[in-house]
């Protein structure tokens, strides 16, 4: 995200912060000393046309639990074009690349600071199922009848992290909280099916070709196995994941 973004996100936050300030302080509920319970939205996902929706809810003055729902609907991504060109050679050329994503985050958090009550300084730790699914063209260009094929599938994550960040209150029950280290570790398992979709069949040289696509591409982490038949192609994933958080949420208490 550049740095013109990530300041727009900023503004857009501070401004909308301060209107339901003005209007939450119009109201005529009596306050409590602190709010239990917090719902949130993560500003930033939704530059790339995702959504991040959590709930926090206060064990005592310094922990708290929580969980986060993620959804990105099937679509695009960024750079796509850069990322499709990285996978397009002399054998196939990679096209109409679309994803999608949902993921599900329990959360533990501790504040540092005595009696803070969901404010201040914390330390996070959370797990993460992640799903991702996709679905892009191959087409075969080292041929003059070119075999064209579908290609869809997901990968399943198992991941594990924990993260520092800053929730802030403004009064009258509207937070803002940052989040800005929070690594995850774990496993993925995927699989994804390619079917011919023009009765072009791959002949043995390309079915060979691209079962040997792994050992040609560079994929930190993830093992890649691909299997081919003449209209038909099976990819497996396997192996480690790492991933990163980055969170700047809007939430109100009750």
């Amino acid at each position: 995200m550049k740095l013109r973004s990530i300041r727009q996100v900023v503004n857009v936050t501070i401004g909308v912060v301060l209107i339901l300030q003005i209007l939450h302080s119009n109201g005529k509920a009596q306050e409590r000393p602190f709010e239990t319970n917090i719902v949130k939205l993560n500003m930033l996902p939704l530059f790339i046309k995702s959504y991040n929706v959590s709930y926090e809810t206060n064990l005592n003055q310094d922990w708290s639990v929580g969980i986060h729902l993620n959804w990105r609907p099937k679509n695009d991504f960024p750079y796509r074009s850069k990322v499709e060109s990285y996978y397009t050679d002399n054998d196939i050329r990679v096209r109409n690349t679309s994803v999608s994503q949902y993921a599900i985050t329990p959360e533990f958090r501790y504040y540092f600071a005595n009696g803070s009550n969901m404010r201040g300084f914390y330390f996070s730790s959370f797990f993460q199922y992640a799903r991702y699914t996709g679905e892009t063209t191959v087409d075969f260009t080292a041929s003059v009848k070119e075999p064209v094929f579908l290609v869809n599938g997901g990968v399943n994550t198992y991941s594990i992290g924990a993260g520092i960040g800053h929730q802030w209150r403004f009064g009258n029950g509207v937070y803002l909280d940052g989040q800005i280290i929070a690594p995850h570790f774990g496993l993925n398992k995927g699989r994804f099916e390619g079917k011919n979709i023009n009765n072009v069949a791959l002949n043995e040289a390309q079915q060979k070709a691209i079962e040997n696509k792994p050992n040609e591409f560079n994929i930190p982490l993830v093992k890649l196995d691909i299997r081919a038949t003449g209209d038909q192609i099976e990819a497996r994933t396997k192996g480690l994941w790492t991933g990163a958080r980055l969170m700047l949420s809007l939430g109100y208490g009750f």
